[in-house]
Formats: C-alpha cells, structure tokens, sequence
C-alpha cells in the first residue's frame, strides 16, 4: 500500500479516518469504500497503533490535531 507523507498512515489509512471523523460506522466505511468490514477493522487498528490511540475516537483526534484529516 501506497505510504502518507505524514504520520506513516496509508492513504487507505487515512480515508477510513476521515470517514470515521465524518460519523461513519465502520460497515458505511466498508460499504463507501468498497471494502470487506475486517479490512476497515485492520485499517483503524493499523492506524491507532500508528497514532499512538487508545480507541477509535482518540486516533480521530490524533488525526485531526497532526492534520491528517480535516
């Protein structure tokens, strides 16, 4: 997968954060990006790991304050 300059998140990465600080549930992120359920799952715990998140919400905020996501 394609690396993010910033924050060593994939651009997958990314866009299931930003998906996720729109209010999606994770099965609307499946669904929006045509993704199985488990993938998203991977792709938000990849990405708390990365951001140093204790939950979903935390890596949201990881996000938004490194501007990750908007």
């Amino acid at each position: 997968m394609a690396q993010s300059h910033e924050g060593n998140l994939t651009k997958p990465e990314v866009a299931v954060l930003q998906r996720a600080c729109n209010g999606m549930t994770d099965e609307e992120i499946a669904a929006d990006l045509e993704l199985d359920f488990a993938q998203v799952e991977s792709m938000l715990g990849s990405a708390k790991e990365k951001l140093k998140a204790a939950d979903r919400t935390h890596a949201v905020a990881n996000a938004l304050r490194k501007r990750l996501i908007a």
